[in-house]
């Protein structure tokens, strides 16, 4: 006998015969038959048109593989049938795609961003269109789809050249350039004008980096300015105080007095920001070298070097006299001694009242230190003793080396 089961149900066996013990064997039953819901990747399962939600389906059920992209389609698609051993007839199958697009052609002055792939495209797979360094995108630019074999959505996108238009004028500057436009990747350069200077040395280049766009800002040329100058030591400036002064402004140090410039610096010019030109000047105390050595003299206080304004006195040697120049002599402001430095001279002896005697005809000249004879009237007067020799003194006095004695002579007539 043929068993047969209600529907959901299969039997343990298909047939079963009777016994002469009025028994069946094998005894007939229906047991509950189902399989678990068949899974697709990318996919799902229907049943006569409709989406299964269910985890597992009765046996005899009929299963349907669907994709749930329009661009893939089931393989193997035949339909698959719950079995009484509880697994679907068939092979599993996946999703396949049946929509593929070429590449694009190459855009002027761009590209599509394809990345690595050279091959066929998928459906809904995308790109993205891109311009070359220094264009820019006329158009939607949004990316491009395959939605159908070999069509691509939307339109290519076209690609201009970028350039921008002069920049904005400057007062007090002007830029290496006159023309109305530039193209990308162009750099003019800001000089502004004498006096002048740009406040931020970054916005002197100006790049087209951008459709009508510069980099940077809008530069301004200000006017060149200095501050006060420091302050010199044992010194001033020429100039009256104040919080500022113009470009071109010139500035003299003076020194105090007793003070000169030390290092050359005779005048300083605003001629960049707050910066005046040259070194700053130094005031340092004059002093005046030892004068030349005096011939026959000496300076007094005798040193290598004298301070400004120090007085210095000059004397001549024993013996000496001054012939020309001045006794006494200051430091002046240039390191330089005023006057004519002193001359000496021998001192001459003209003084004769200790050698004065009536015998004598003429007196030596002598000058200090030297000895000489007198004359006298040898005819009617002879040396006794003593001497005829006088000395030159620092007073100019003449005297005697020994007082000599004077004795008459007698007169011969021939």
């Amino acid at each position: 006998m043929t068993i047969t089961c209600n529907a959901g149900h299969a039997p343990s066996s298909f047939v079963t015969t009777c016994q002469a013990d009025r028994s069946w064997l094998p005894e007939p039953s229906c047991r509950y038959v189902s399989c678990e819901l068949p899974s697709i990747t990318d996919g799902y399962t229907t049943n006569n048109g409709s989406r299964i939600n269910t985890s597992s389906l009765p046996y005899g059920t009929t299963a349907q593989p669907q994709c749930s992209s329009r661009c893939y389609t089931p393989s193997p698609s035949t339909e698959r049938t719950c079995q009484e051993d509880g697994q679907w007839s068939g092979s599993e199958p996946s999703c396949i795609p049946i929509v593929t697009c070429n590449s694009l052609p190459t855009l002027t002055n761009g590209y599509y961003d394809v990345g690595s792939n050279t091959a066929r495209y998928y459906c809904d797979e995308d790109i993205s269109p891109k311009c070359h360094d220094g264009y820019f995108m006329v158009g939607s630019g949004v990316n491009r789809r395959c939605v159908a074999n070999d069509t691509w959505s939307g339109e290519d996108p076209s690609c201009e050249r970028i350039t921008c238009p002069a920049p904005n004028p400057v007062n007090n500057g002007v830029y290496n350039g006159s023309q109305t436009a530039y193209d990308y990747g162009i750099i003019l350069v800001l000089t502004c004008e004498r006096g002048y200077y740009s406040s931020n040395s970054a916005d002197k280049y100006r790049k087209c980096d951008g459709k009508d766009r510069w980099s940077g800002n809008d530069p301004i040329c200000q006017r060149i300015t200095c501050g006060l100058p420091n302050r010199i030591y044992y010194g001033r400036y020429s100039i009256p105080y104040q919080r500022s002064y113009d470009f071109g402004t010139v500035i003299t140090p003076i020194c105090d007095e007793g003070y000169r410039i030390a290092n050359d610096v005779t005048e300083r010019v605003c001629e960049e920001p707050n910066r005046w030109s040259g070194d700053e000047p130094q005031c340092t105390l004059v002093t005046c070298n030892k004068p030349t050595s005096i011939e026959n003299g000496l300076v007094m206080p005798d040193q290598q070097i004298y301070n400004y304004s120090t007085v210095i006195h000059l004397r001549c040697n024993e013996g000496y006299e001054v012939k020309d120049g001045v006794q006494h002599r200051r430091c002046l402001e240039d390191g330089s001694w005023g006057a004519v430095s002193l001359q000496c001279v021998k001192v001459v002896c003209n003084d004769t009242a200790d050698v004065q005697h009536e015998y004598i005809n003429t007196y030596p000249n002598l000058t200090f230190g030297e000895v000489g004879n007198v004359t006298y009237d040898s005819m009617f007067f002879h040396l006794v003793e003593g001497s005829t020799e006088v000395n030159c003194l620092t007073d100019r006095r003449l005297v005697w080396t020994r007082t000599p004695l004077f004795g008459r002579s007698d007169f011969v007539m021939s």
